[in-house]
């Protein structure tokens, strides 16, 4: 099966003038090893969500979200529309959440300002499932309480024609930073087909994995 392996998945715009990484018959199943949506940075809950202390947050738009592509779809044409299968996604052994001064669930919160006043890491430590994998795995919020990993996949869309777009915030009938828990093992995901060069990356729950 092709790969592209995740040194190689670090790209922060949907950009159509980049190279095919892949190319794929339609139908041929392949794999994308992505790093999470700080590329690593988040590995312990002594890493705090400080802009100067995150690698590449000293640029605009920062480069958060990283992607992995292009695939080339062998065959595509203009004004197709490609179908993405998303066949299974396995995540690592840990998911995170941070927040911080203004960032966060309750970043905004006027009643309770509490609660983001402080730059705050947490670590959620994953076990497999019944595979033997992480596919069907638990995630530990404390010793008392868990819940099942339910991946999706959060960044998803082909290369805008003549245009690049941030795989921070960037979003349109192409994809883009979607965030949909459908997109996930078992189900179909079309897109319009600009450029013919579809790139892909995986978001797991709070941003971890």
């Amino acid at each position: 099966m092709q790969r592209i392996p995740r040194d190689l998945s670090r790209k922060y715009a949907f950009d159509w003038r980049d190279a095919p990484l892949l190319r794929v018959r339609p139908g041929e199943t392949f794999e994308i090893e992505t790093w999470d949506a700080s590329t690593g940075y988040f590995k312990s809950a002594a890493d705090k969500a400080i802009p100067a202390l995150r690698p590449g947050f000293d640029r605009s738009p920062p480069q958060a979200n990283p992607i992995g592509g292009p695939v080339f779809v062998e065959g595509a044409q203009r004004g197709d529309t490609l179908a993405v299968t998303i066949e299974e996604i396995v995540v690592a052994d840990y998911s995170w959440i941070a927040v911080g001064p203004r960032r966060g669930p309750l970043g905004e919160s006027t009643r309770w300002p509490e609660l983001s006043a402080d730059y705050t890491t947490k670590i959620f430590r994953h076990t497999p499932g019944p595979s033997g994998t992480t596919r069907d795995g638990t995630l530990h919020f404390s010793e008392r309480i868990s819940w099942p990993i339910t991946p999706f996949i959060g960044t998803l869309g082909v290369a805008p024609d003549r245009e690049v777009t941030t795989s921070l915030d960037g979003q349109g009938d192409w994809g883009g930073n979607l965030d949909i828990r459908d997109v996930c093992p078992g189900n179909r995901v079309p897109k319009e087909q600009g450029s013919g060069a579809s790139v892909v990356d995986a978001g797991f729950v709070n941003g971890g994995g």
